[in-house]
C-alpha cells in the first residue's frame, strides 16, 4: 500500500483515509485526491471487497451500544441538572445574608409621615367617592 497526500494526482483505484475512514474512488487517470490535509492509502480492489463486509459488521455490532450510550448520556445529564438545581436551591436557602465587604454608608430611607387629622379625613372622603364609582368585583 502506498501513501498519498490530499491534492496529489493519482491513478484509478480505491483510496482510503484512515483518519476519516472515507473511501475515495478515482475512475480516471490524473485526477487529484480531495483536499483537506488528509493522507490516503491506495488499496487494491480485493482488499476493499474484504474490508466492506467487515466495516458493515462493525457497524451492526456497535450500533446497539451507541443507542445505550446515548440513553445513558441523556439520563446522566438530566440527573446532573436535577441534582445541581436542588443543590443550588438548598444553598440559596441556607446561605448567610451577611455579605462581607458591603457597606451601607448611605443614610437610612426616611419614612414619610402619615396623614393625620383633616388630611386623613380628606383622604377617607376621596376613597369613599372612588369606591362608589368602581363596580363590584363580581361584575368585572
Amino acid at each position: 500500500m502506498l501513501r498519498y497526500k490530499a491534492g496529489e494526482r493519482v491513478k484509478p483505484g480505491f483510496y482510503w483515509s484512515p483518519k476519516t475512514w472515507e473511501v475515495e474512488t478515482v475512475q480516471a487517470t490524473g485526477v487529484a485526491l480531495p483536499d483537506g490535509g488528509r493522507e490516503y492509502l491506495r488499496i487494491s480492489p480485493l482488499v476493499f471487497l474484504m474490508m466492506a463486509p467487515l466495516l458493515g459488521l462493525a457497524y451492526v455490532v456497535f450500533l446497539p451500544f451507541v443507542g445505550f450510550a446515548l440513553v445513558a448520556d441523556y439520563v446522566g445529564r438530566r440527573l446532573w441538572q436535577a441534582g445541581r438545581a436542588g443543590f443550588l436551591e438548598i444553598m440559596v436557602t441556607i446561605r448567610p445574608h451577611w455579605q462581607p465587604g458591603v457597606a451601607y454608608l448611605a443614610a437610612k430611607k426616611r419614612r414619610t409621615k402619615r396623614p393625620t387629622g383633616p388630611a386623613l379625613e380628606a383622604l377617607g372622603d376621596e376613597l369613599e367617592a372612588l369606591s362608589k364609582d368602581t363596580p363590584p368585583r363580581s361584575e368585572l
